[in-house]
Formats: C-alpha cells, sequence, structure tokens
C-alpha cells in the first residue's frame, strides 16, 4: 500500500475532509495528548533535557504516532481535518528519501538523513539569520556576503522578510512583500557571487506563497537547487499559504523546506 499522493492530502484539506470548528479541533489535541501522556506515563525531567532512556523515547514515539493518528492535521481555511490512519503514515515514513541535493557546481552538497544512534557526525551547516530586520540593498548583501566567506558555511536560511519594501512598510500578503520576495533573492544571488561561491544553497523564507514563487529564476533568483520553506502551523495546523508553497516547490522542482516548532505542553 502505497501513501496517499500530495494530490490526496490536499484533497483532503480543500475538499473532502470532516468539517470541525478550530475551538473542537485544539480542545481534541489538548484532551487526547492529556489522555496519552497518563497513558504511556510521560513526564519531563529539566534536569535531563535529552534523555539517554530509551524506553521513554520509544514512548514518546508511540504516543505521538497515536495522537496523529487520532487528531491528523487541519486546514485553517477550509475548517477540514486531514486524516490519516497508521498504516498511511507509516508507508509515508517509509517512502522518505534518505538524500537530497543542495547547491550548485562546487558548491554541490549531499544532504542525508541521519536515524536513531547514527554514529555520522552532521554533515551539512546552514547559516543565515533568524528574524531579521536589516536595511534593505546593500547593507543586506554585505550580511549574507559574511555568511557566504564561512568556510563551513553549506548554504543558508533568508528570513523572515525584511519589515521594509523600498522604503514602505511591508504587511503580510500585499504587494510590496511580492516585490520584497524577489529583492531578497536577487540580493542573496549578489552576496553569494561576491563571496565567490554563486553555486551555494540558500532557503526562501517569505511568509507569503507569492513571495516565493516571484523569486523563483534559474538565472538570477531562487534555483531549483535553493528551498522554499513552509512551515507545520501550532498546532498540527496548516493553511493555504504553506500549502502553495508545498505545491509550487513540487512542480518547480525545488527543495521543500518543511519545519515545525511544536508547543504542545510547552
Amino acid at each position: 500500500m502505497a501513501a496517499p499522493s500530495l494530490w490526496e492530502v490536499l484533497d483532503r484539506a480543500c475538499n473532502t475532509g470532516p468539517v470541525m470548528a478550530t475551538r473542537d479541533f485544539d480542545m481534541k489535541i489538548f484532551s487526547v495528548t492529556t489522555r496519552l501522556t497518563k497513558e504511556y506515563d510521560i513526564k519531563y525531567d529539566p534536569k535531563t533535557p535529552v534523555t539517554p532512556d530509551d524506553s521513554l523515547a520509544d514512548d514518546a514515539w508511540n504516543a505521538g504516532l497515536q495522537l496523529f493518528t487520532e487528531v491528523g492535521a487541519y486546514c485553517m481555511n477550509s475548517s477540514r481535518v486531514i486524516k490519516f490512519d497508521e498504516s498511511e503514515i507509516k508507508q509515508g515514513l517509509k517512502e522518505l528519501r534518505g538524500e537530497v541535493i543542495i547547491g550548485e557546481g562546487s558548491e554541490r552538497r549531499i544532504l542525508k538523513l541521519r536515524k536513531v544512534d547514527d554514529s555520522s557526525p552532521p554533515s551539512i551547516v546552514c547559516g543565515g539569520v533568524i528574524e531579521s530586520n536589516f536595511p534593505e540593498g546593500e547593507n543586506f548583501v554585505k550580511l549574507y556576503q559574511t555568511i557566504a566567506q564561512e568556510p563551513l558555511i553549506d548554504g543558508f536560511y533568508v528570513g523572515p522578510p525584511l519589515q521594509s519594501s523600498e522604503g514602505r512598510l511591508v504587511r503580510s500578503g500585499t504587494p510590496l512583500e511580492t516585490h520584497l520576495g524577489r529583492s531578497m533573492v536577487s540580493w542573496v544571488r549578489e552576496a553569494i557571487r561576491r563571496a565567490g561561491r554563486p553555486g551555494l544553497h540558500f532557503i526562501s523564507a517569505c511568509t507569503s506563497a507569492l513571495a516565493n514563487i516571484v523569486a523563483a529564476d534559474s538565472a538570477e533568483g531562487l534555483r531549483r537547487s535553493d528551498g522554499i520553506v513552509s512551515t507545520i502551523m501550532l498546532e498540527l495546523k496548516t493553511d493555504y499559504e504553506n500549502l502553495n508553497k508545498i505545491v509550487y516547490s513540487h512542480d518547480y522542482g525545488c527543495i521543500k523546506h518543511v519545519y515545525n516548532g511544536g508547543m504542545i505542553g510547552g
């Protein structure tokens, strides 16, 4: 049995998933998480932030799998729950690729999946400035040039977007953000050229899907060896902006950079 295709997942998010109020979804997460924490006797010891207890790690994994099976994910725009049964989840994990190529030319790197208890050291270092509000233009170029000049760096994260575009205040989803997406990528390309590393990998983190899409350009913009950031929203949620980034990354052929910062219990 194959895992659901991207198009099946999108259909569940947009058309066929059961409709549920956001508050009801949040309360279900809370109630199921509370129950599973007790069932699996999962307790956090602040003195040991990274536990060496394999049984606790197994319990946390199994509880997480059961949580996702029971709750699913939630599309904010359609108010639909994206449900998966356990076999679909496990098959999807089996189908994950073990490596991906980033960068071009002399900056080409192979990013490999490291497994539990993997003895191999992390092989890729991505730098960058998170939550930045750096000035537009030349100062932005110089900032990322200094990062690209570090031999240790194999790529970097760009964003979130600056707060101004052409000297005007940027608000998410506006035409000014769309223009900024293109401008940011052109500045990054100039920065890596100046650093003598024109093939260096980078990840665009504009919040707007359109701002990332207009930045895609193999000559002067976001290349297929680069990436677009799509976030899993708290808790277990997504929206059309993030799904649009996934679809465009799939169709264009660039790297899908997906991350999640869960806050359950935090």
